[in-house]
This record gives C-alpha cells, structure tokens and sequence, in this order.
C-alpha cells in the first residue's frame, strides 16, 4: 500500500543526485508538475487518514 510514495520518494532522490551532480536532469512540462502536486497531497491525505484510522481503531488508553 505505500507503493506511491515509494515512487515519489524515489524520483525526488533522483533529481537531487541529479542536482548534486551537477547532471541537468528532465525538464518537466507544466502538467507534469501539477500531477506530481496533487499525487503528494494524496498521498500525505491517505497517510493521515491511514494513521487516525489506526489511532482510532486502538486508542491509548493513557489519552482517555
């Protein structure tokens, strides 16, 4: 289920061995950015949800 942001983790390491490299790396078109936008808010939103579910499903009790 964390195959998403593996990916996205994974193309972000990418291009910051590309900048360190001092490699060019791919130019993106403005589409391109807008997806990679919304696929990280997603993907941060799901984990979120994913985290209270399990908070929710087994409480502390220390927070009662």
């Amino acid at each position: 289920s964390h195959f998403p942001s593996c990916m996205i983790q994974s193309h972000r390491s990418t291009r910051v061995s590309e900048k360190v490299g001092g490699a060019e790396g791919t130019k993106h078109d403005d589409d391109f950015t807008e997806m990679e936008k919304k696929v990280d808010t997603t993907s941060r939103a799901v984990m979120d949800i994913m985290t209270k579910t399990t908070e929710y499903l087994q409480p502390n009790p220390g927070e009662r």
